[in-house]
């Protein structure tokens, strides 16, 4: 009985135009296996991957695509030429949408915060964001500290990169009542 009530709630956003360019673009691209053994199929699980990135955030897709593109490039003269074509194109589009900070999905949970007129103080709802992916919680990190002026320690990072006390430690601040963090 430590733990109270908690309220999930889930959010659905439109896309904006550019948005699902990038996305139809992403669907229709076919990319070649980085296993030589696989010559002349498609890498399934690589599209998978990137549009699980496109799903958390323009960041998390950018560094899927980043990854790949060096990969194809140590792999040259592998007639994967074509895949960094690809890839190049898809990082330009990604870093346009990056620079025009144009992501439906950030723009929706800013405007729940807003609705909640969450500002980051102690009498602030406290928030929880789950994110599959590190480049979405950097990402969510810098833009929810730039955007809402954040005091140190009221947006804590909580990811696989700390160690099991780190964990514990940060669970347990987030859970006292008088904890000054406001999103984990």
């Amino acid at each position: 009985d430590q733990f109270q009530e908690r309220k999930v709630v889930s959010r659905h956003v439109t896309l904006q135009p550019k948005e699902e360019a990038l996305l139809a673009i992403q669907q229709e691209i076919k990319f070649k296996s980085l296993s030589e053994g696989k010559s002349g199929q498609g890498d399934l699980l690589f599209s998978i991957g990137l549009f699980k990135g496109f799903l958390s955030s323009p960041e998390a897709m950018r560094a899927t695509v980043r990854r790949r593109l060096e990969k194809v490039k140590e792999a040259a003269g592998s007639g994967l030429a074509s895949d960094a074509g690809l890839l190049e194109d898809l990082l330009e589009r990604l870093d346009h949408l990056i620079e025009a900070e144009i992501d439906s999905k950030y723009d929706g949970l800013k405007a729940m915060l807003d609705a909640l007129k969450w500002k980051g103080k102690k009498r602030d709802e406290r928030i929880v964001i789950f994110s599959e992916r590190i480049d979405t919680l950097a990402y969510l990190e810098r833009r929810l500290n730039a955007e809402f002026n954040l005091m140190s320690g009221v947006l804590k990072r909580f990811d696989g990169s700390l160690s099991d006390a780190e964990q514990q430690q940060l669970v347990d601040d987030f859970g006292r009542e008088d904890s000054g963090i406001r999103i984990l």
